[in-house]
């Protein structure tokens, strides 16, 4: 895994403010071996252009901006099933919005609680004086985007005192985050609100207090996992408990998918490599495991491993807002399935196993609840791409795309494994850059 650094330089600026000078400089951000904050100067009097490693740009507001949301930075992930507001998770996470005169690099930082997704674009706008090349998306663990905002924020700080400022907002703001961070009860508020798409003292604080009081009927996690990207929305441990009554079906995961963990992949890669990676890794070895080499699951198949009857995929008058196993110990365990597709409902009941085998691998927690949502955390984004190789395997359908591929193709390959055209296209996407 590569490491993150975001440095500015000491230069001088005469003009502006203090705090605008003090942490003066270029920036330059870089993982691992690439430099995100490359850039062109233009100059509309010569024909030749020059390559900059950054822009000269005041660290202070960047610094400013990092504590202010450090909360959503760090555990609200993106995607475009994020139901908070997309212009609000853009102020949020991308560096191009810090303003305050500068031209910021176009850098978005996209963490999914393990993993923080760390993107360059180049400049569209061909009427800015500097333009941005852009460079490949990478990723660094979320301990290492942690450490590397950590140091920058610091390093400002120290610039600050070395000029004599003192008890600035930032200084403010970072005391009030240090303290939040070594807090455990604190923490967990302020990552359920930015969860939920909320700055800071943004979130209802009733709101939010009703969700984590779920986890004890539901667990810290499924709670959580509820929570990404739901804003105002709450499905409560109440909506779960009557949902699985009326549109759930009779469960019990013990008697489905059942593996020694000593049998399982490398579980040490949860978390240190991509959830797409990780997802298609348990996949394949269930299915080796359960004897399936090249050949469609069938809903007897598919069903027996969930735990549950065939009647389950093949009822289509009853489904919730979200799939779910609710086995909350005091009665029977029921499954939930979101669809009333044949092949969306086979899909989500595919993400069900996989989590089941994710939490057999101690990946997630073993709690009462174990859902499958839209939003893009990493235990979801690893569900999504579980259930895709395991309905869909990739080796089993190369050889059909071996020479390119058009829709009819799509189409067939997603009939002969019961699984819609997206999922197909979304296994070519996902082998051509995963491998």
């Amino acid at each position: 895994m590569s490491d993150m650094h975001i440095k500015i330089s000491q230069a001088n600026f005469d003009d502006g403010p203090a705090l605008e000078r003090a942490a003066f400089g270029r920036l330059e951000v870089s993982v691992g071996d690439k430099l995100l904050t490359l850039l062109r100067d233009r100059d509309e009097d010569s024909p030749n252009t020059k390559l900059s490693t950054g822009p000269f740009v005041s660290g202070y507001h960047l610094a400013e901006w990092f504590a202010t949301h450090w909360w959503r930075l760090r555990w609200e992930p993106g995607g475009r099933y994020v139901n908070s507001s997309t212009y609000t998770w853009d102020l949020s996470h991308r560096m191009s919005s810090v303003g305050e005169g500068y031209i910021w690099p176009n850098i978005t930082f996209n963490c999914d609680g393990h993993l923080c997704e760390v993107s360059s674009s180049t400049t569209e706008d061909p009427h800015t004086p500097i333009e941005y090349l852009g460079s490949d998306t990478t990723h660094v663990s979320a301990n290492v985007w942690e450490d590397s905002v950590d140091c920058f924020v610091t390093n400002v700080l120290s610039r600050l005192e070395e000029a004599n400022l003192h008890n600035t907002e930032l200084h403010a703001i970072w005391h009030e985050l240090s303290d939040e961070r070594s807090d455990a009860t604190l923490s967990a508020f302020r990552q359920t609100e930015a969860l939920l798409g909320f700055d800071v003292d943004e979130g209802d604080e009733a709101h939010i207090e009703a969700v984590l009081g779920d986890a004890e009927v539901l667990g810290t996690d499924a709670v959580n996992e509820l929570a990404t990207g739901a804003g105002g929305n709450r499905t409560s441990a109440s909506d779960v408990r009557n949902v699985s009554e009326t549109a759930g079906f009779v469960a019990n995961p013990e008697d489905g998918v059942l593996f020694s963990p000593s049998d399982l992949p490398d579980v040490s890669q949860w978390g240190q490599i991509t959830a797409g990676r990780m997802g298609k890794l348990f996949a394949r070895f269930v299915r080796h495991q359960v004897g399936l080499s090249d050949e469609p699951v069938n809903n007897q198949e598919l069903a027996g491993l969930a735990g549950t009857s065939p009647c389950a995929l093949e009822n289509r008058e009853t489904s919730g807002p979200i799939a779910w196993v609710f086995a909350p110990g005091d009665r029977q365990a029921r499954i939930v399935l979101r669809s009333r597709w044949p092949t969306s409902r086979r899909f989500d009941m595919a993400r069900i196993v996989g989590d089941r085998v994710f939490s057999m691998a101690n990946c997630v927690s073993a709690e009462p609840l174990s859902p499958a949502t839209s939003s893009y955390s990493y235990r979801q984004k690893a569900q999504r791409s579980f259930a895709a190789e395991f309905l869909c395997p990739w080796h089993a359908i190369e050889d059909d795309f071996e020479e390119g591929f058009d829709d009819t193709d799509i189409e067939r390959v997603a009939a002969q494994f019961q699984v819609s055209e997206r999922v197909v296209e979304n296994v070519l996407d996902n082998n051509q850059t995963y491998g």
